[in-house]
Order: C-alpha cells, then structure tokens, then sequence
C-alpha cells in the first residue's frame, strides 16, 4: 500500500481550492505522521516527494515556483509544514548525498540541521512572491520518527525540536 492509499484510508483528502494547510512529506511509506497528528492539519492538501526535499539538487528556484504553481489554486491555504522524517531512503541515495555534501554536510548529518536549511529556503522564497504579507501562508517544519511514533516541530524562537504535543497551538 503506497502513502497515498494509506492517507484515503486514514483521513478525509480535500481538494487545493478548499485545503487551509500544504503538507509537504516524503513518499517513502514511512513518512507519514500518524493520522492523529494530522487530523491537526485540516482541512488539508498534501505534496510528496522523494525526501520531502524542496531545494532539489537540479535547481533550488524550479521548485519554489513549483510551489508557487500549488498555492497559486490554492486560495485558502495559512499553512505550508514540510515534514521530514528519521530512517528516510531517500537521503541514503548518491545524488542526495552528493547535494548533501556540497552543502556542507558530513558523512553523517543531523536530519533538524536539514529540516532547519529547508524550512529557511521555503520561508525565504514563498515569502520574496508574496506581495501582500496577510496572504503568506505561515511556514512550519516538523520531523517525524517512526521507529518511536514521535512528532517534533521546529521552534521559530529557539531553532529547536520540541515535542508537537508541547504546542497544542500548533494545530496550524
């Protein structure tokens, strides 16, 4: 069963032009936060890509004016949160790797330092094609960890991950 199989199942699945949130997550099946967390997200569309990644490897500016494109029929949408996750296949492949390293990276890299880099560029760049800063959507990141069913989110304040369940605010 693929990610999208899992999250009809799941979850009620609203098309662009009703969705208030965008969650970007990975395409690998375990991705995806468990369904109580996401019921925080509704009504919500979803994105997935290999990694969750939006600045790709080919070229950073293609996938923000992708995005553009999404939100562009996607008049309700307050919230983009980009969702990363541990165990991710994704990051262990060559071309990843490689973008990783040319980045700075290390062999081994902290999945909150990524998350940190890709929710900045998104922040950056939604916000540089927003004219009217009422109608940016808010940018949130989160990390989830299947191997212990656990969600953090990305503090604006501190830069660290705090548990989700901290923040009961943070249903976006």
């Amino acid at each position: 069963m693929n990610i999208i199989d899992l999250m009809k199942k799941s979850l009620p699945i609203v098309g662009l032009e009703d969705a208030q949130t965008i969650l970007i997550t990975c395409s690998d099946k375990n991705g995806l936060p468990p369904s109580n967390e996401l019921k925080r997200l509704e009504p919500f569309a979803f994105i997935t890509t290999h990694g969750a990644q939006i600045a790709s490897p080919e070229d950073d500016l293609d996938a923000i004016d992708s995005l553009m494109m999404v939100l562009n029929g996607a008049p309700r949408v307050e919230h983009i949160v980009l969702c990363l996750h541990s165990g991710c296949s994704y990051m262990r492949l060559p071309d990843c790797y490689d973008f990783l390293i040319k980045r700075g990276r290390n062999a081994i890299f902290p999945l909150h330092e990524v998350l940190k880099e890709q929710v900045a560029f998104l922040k950056n760049g939604v916000q540089a094609r927003f004219k009217d800063d009422d109608k940016c959507p808010a940018v949130h990141g989160w990390l989830y960890e299947p191997e212990i069913d656990w969600v953090s989110f990305l503090d604006d304040e501190t830069g660290l991950l705090l548990p989700l369940s901290a923040n009961p605010e943070l249903a976006v």
